[in-house]
């Protein structure tokens, strides 16, 4: 079986070469079906024209088994940015896109995430959980602080198609000195730019 899957492109042998790594075979194969490549399609455009005008990067992200996994991303143009890489995953309550999405279903959804994430580490807070998806699901956005790099501030909003989320689309928005402090987070534009993802994917699927 082992041989198997290594001839079929699903394993490798470590660089260490005292074991064998999962390939990205199965994570392209998965952007290949109809719904990822629509809702690309879709984002892309928009992605560009957000880096553009708000000069930092972003990336899409999907739910996946209590995580979010994250299928596009682009850099921004400035001299410095922050990104998030492909395929990257994360507990989904531990993450900004992850709050979004959760935020954006109905309850039974909801209720069958909570057990998934509570399998995942760190631990999650039920309680903080709740906060913050009532947060995101009033404003219609999230910015948060981000968990891992000081001076990044993670700020995204649902793509939506049926009433609930599909994706979130996030940028960790680097807070630049030269750049002054008057200004302020890309809020708007995010906003407008995951509606017209949002849009777009829905007449695709109408």
């Amino acid at each position: 079986m082992v041989q198997d899957l290594e001839t079929l492109g699903y394993i490798r042998r470590s660089a260490s070469d005292d074991g064998y790594e999962i390939t990205n075979k199965l994570f392209t194969l998965g952007l290949e079906q109809p719904p990822v490549t629509t809702l690309l399609e879709a984002a892309l455009p928009e992605m560009r024209r957000f880096v553009l005008i708000a000069n930092q990067s972003c990336h899409l992200a999907i739910p996946f088994d209590g995580e979010i996994v994250v299928i596009a991303r682009i850099e921004g143009t400035g001299p410095v940015n922050f990104a998030v890489r492909v395929g990257h995953r994360q507990a989904m309550h531990h993450s900004n896109s992850g709050i979004i999405l959760y935020a954006h279903q109905p309850a039974d959804v909801q209720k069958a995430w909570v057990k998934e994430m509570e399998n995942l580490k760190p631990r999650l807070n039920r309680k903080s959980l709740a906060a913050k998806a009532e947060q995101a699901r009033k404003q219609g956005y999230l910015a948060r602080e981000s968990n891992f790099i000081r001076g990044v501030t993670d700020l995204g909003a649902p793509i939506m198609r049926g009433g609930r989320a599909i994706a979130s689309l996030t940028s960790p928005c680097v807070s630049r000195i030269d750049a002054g402090d008057d200004v302020g987070l890309p809020i708007e534009l995010i906003i407008e730019c995951a509606g017209a993802i949002s849009r777009e994917v829905s007449a695709a699927s109408g």
